[in-house]
């Protein structure tokens, strides 16, 4: 049976101002790629989506599609980023742009397994996501976190994006902008 990918749950900005974010929420690092949701049936037929339109991708980055497809359990959907080297640098669509160096980085999880993890809280869903991968090859990985602000002041200074802060006891609205994530950059 295919299964369809949910439409990704989306963070309300917050204008720059990194203290709109509440203190102790965890932040995960904004890369600048492309917003991608990972499907891989009960069958274990990978597909990929693309973009707040959940487009289908699927063979628009094969070396990676690949590696999701071997590590991946069935019945599984992340949600997450495809970037170009280290998510600092911008995103091509062409798959010889930055050979080798094309990865998935997920930030959240919604299926495993075939049953939803949707509604569990961030927090529950980041440990789910962790231990997913624990055995992830060089070609997945998933976003670096942390509670504290001046870290994100550092992955500013190191050419990152900004952050995305997630209220720890949320579950995933697919399809939704809630101010449970929030997003930001100067």
């Amino acid at each position: 049976m295919s299964v369809l990918a949910p439409r990704p749950q989306l963070a309300k900005d917050t204008k720059g101002n990194l203290d709109a974010i509440p203190d102790g929420w965890p932040l995960e690092q904004k890369l600048d790629g492309v917003r991608w949701m990972v499907v891989k049936d009960a069958d274990g037929t990978l597909r990929t989506y693309g973009g707040r339109n959940g487009n289908e991708h699927t063979g628009n980055a094969p070396g990676v599609e690949k590696a999701l497809a071997e590590a991946l359990p069935a019945g599984t959907i992340l949600d997450g980023e495809l970037i170009d080297g280290d998510g600092r640098n911008g995103y091509s669509m062409e798959e010889g742009a930055t050979p080798g160096l094309r990865r998935f980085i997920a930030f959240d999880v919604l299926d495993l397994y075939g049953g939803s993890v949707r509604h569990l809280p961030y927090t529950e869903r980041r440990m789910i996501l962790e231990k997913l991968a624990e055995d992830f090859p060089s070609a997945i990985g998933i976003t670096k976190m942390t509670t504290d602000k001046d870290d994100v002041r550092d992955w500013l200074g190191d050419g990152y994006e900004g952050c995305v802060g997630k209220h720890p006891d949320a579950p995933y609205r697919e399809g939704s902008r809630s101010s449970n994530w929030l997003k930001f950059k100067p």
